[in-house]
């Protein structure tokens, strides 16, 4: 009576090598021996050293004798862990922070030789991320030195902050040029929390001529993402500026009295300002005493004055 073969046990240096879309399989072929003494021949489906299309999880090798008695063993297959990442997520830094931590659930590695595990990501849970986007790759690997990984993105937000705009200008001044007005002064400084660049405007603009004298200049400061600051600057009047005294003076006796007689002088306002200039004794009036000095005072529509004494 043949007595069947025996089949040795399974091979424990399986190896798949993805391939494109297939896999190449290599193992070691298990023995098998004949109680009789005849002879025998191993088939394995897959066989080792051939490129499958679909990654096979149980191979069975069958050894048959030469007198068709067989025997045969199933092995499975250490197939690679599978990983599901989480969904792309977004995180807020702090104000004036460009970077922040951001915590995740750590996706669990399933594997059909061992129990599940967790996978390693690189960043890791908790760990800080820059602002923009973070791409994070969770890798597992089983016990059989096969991987699987996946990734995901962390976006992390900032928060901006506008600028900060400085002080009004101290150094206004202004040159009143053919009806015009030529405006000189220092544009306020401005800083960006963030270290975001910033531009300065302001109108009317340093060293620009306007047809009419502006009360106030407006400056705003822009940063990079567009948030602004802005200072309002009351233009400080300019006192009006008297002429020189003038060289007609004539003084004619009426009686007790005198007629006096002179050009008043004239006076302009570099603000554009209205101004009125008053003479005391006036010019073409008469006066008791003879005058020793006529003073002159010319008065803006601000208030503001200036003057002359003429001997």
């Amino acid at each position: 009576v043949n007595s069947p073969p025996q089949i040795g046990s399974c091979p424990t240096d399986f190896t798949t090598i993805p391939n494109g879309n297939q896999f190449f399989v290599q193992f070691t072929t298990p023995s098998c021996s004949d109680p009789d003494g005849n002879a025998v021949t191993v088939t394995c489906n897959p066989a080792t050293g051939s490129t499958v299309a679909n990654f096979p999880g149980v191979i069975t090798c069958i050894c048959t004798d030469s007198s068709q008695a067989s025997d045969s063993v199933a092995c499975p297959v250490n197939q690679p862990p599978t990983v599901q990442c989480p969904a792309d997520f977004s995180v807020t830094a702090p104000p004036l922070s460009t970077s922040t931590t951001a915590p995740f659930n750590t996706p669990q590695c399933v594997d059909n030789q061992q129990a599940n595990f967790l996978a390693t990501c690189t960043p890791s849970s908790g760990s800080p991320f820059n602002a923009g986007s973070n791409t994070v790759a969770c890798t597992c690997t089983d016990s059989g030195g096969l991987t699987g990984s996946c990734t995901f993105v962390v976006t992390v937000l900032t928060v901006n902050s506008p600028p900060q705009i400085g002080p009004c200008p101290t150094d206004f001044n202004s040159v009143a040029f053919n009806n015009q007005f030529f405006l000189q002064f220092t544009t306020p400084s401005c800083t960006d929390p963030n270290g975001d660049a910033v531009t300065v405007t302001c109108n009317p603009a340093a060293s620009s001529t306007v047809n009419n004298f502006p009360d106030v200049i407006t400056c705003t400061c822009t940063d990079s993402s567009q948030a602004t600051d802005s200072v309002a600057c009351p233009v400080p009047n300019s006192p009006p500026q008297i002429g020189s005294c003038p060289t007609d003076f004539t003084t004619s006796p009426n009686g007790n009295q005198f007629f006096v007689q002179f050009t008043t002088p004239s006076c302009t306002d570099p603000n554009g300002d209205a101004v009125t200039v008053t003479c005391n004794p006036g010019a073409g009036s008469t006066v008791a005493n003879f005058p020793g000095v006529i003073t002159c005072i010319c008065t803006d529509s601000s208030q503001a004055s200036d003057s002359v004494a003429c001997p």
